[in-house]
């Protein structure tokens, strides 16, 4: 891939952003997902960074590729500033997706009953697609963890702040009616 200046953040009419879901996509294809996304228009990159992808293990967070190298956020944002491309960030905590508990891991769903979101009826609220539960953001416990997830994101993206990352995006579809922590 040839190497193109550091994108700018252009005014937001004129932001067009594709949306890659690298952690889906084998390592090696990544180039190529990009280049597609610049030959189709777009000047920025959007994707989901999901927690339960990036920290499989209570403690083992990867968001260098160490462990896999699909894991490697940071390689992907260079890869994407390579080409030109702006970035878009969206590291949840809950970010849907269509993941096994919104993305969130399931270690720690597993692991904090008394996280769990509840419906105005005292159920537990899960998610529709994995039926796991969902973790409530009224949970000091869940903010906290949260936080250090997104803090760990941060650091990560660090370097990109005020070139190629563009936004953040924090808590996609994330869970508000009739929740409650008992």
């Amino acid at each position: 891939m040839s190497s193109r200046s550091t994108p700018r953040l252009p005014t937001a009419d004129t932001w067009r952003v594709v949306e890659i879901h690298y952690y889906r996509v084998p390592r090696e294809r990544w180039d190529l997902m990009i280049l597609r996304a610049r030959q189709s228009g777009a000047n920025a990159v959007s994707t989901y960074i999901p927690w339960l992808h990036h920290e499989p293990v209570d403690g083992a967070l990867d968001l260098d590729g160490h462990s896999l190298p699909e894991r490697d956020l940071v390689g992907f944002v260079q890869a994407c500033a390579a080409a030109g491309l702006g970035f878009i960030a969206k590291p949840g905590p809950f970010c849907d997706a269509e993941m096994l508990g919104g993305g969130v891991p399931t270690w720690l769903i597993e692991a904090h009953p008394d996280w769990w979101a509840k419906r105005y009826d005292g159920r537990t609220m899960r998610h529709s697609d994995s039926f796991d539960p969902r973790l409530s953001y009224d949970s000091p416990g869940y903010q906290a963890r949260s936080g250090e997830w997104l803090a760990a994101v941060a650091r990560a993206l660090a370097h990109f702040a005020g070139s190629t990352l563009w936004a953040w995006q924090i808590g996609n579809e994330a869970p508000g009616d009739g929740m409650r922590v008992l």
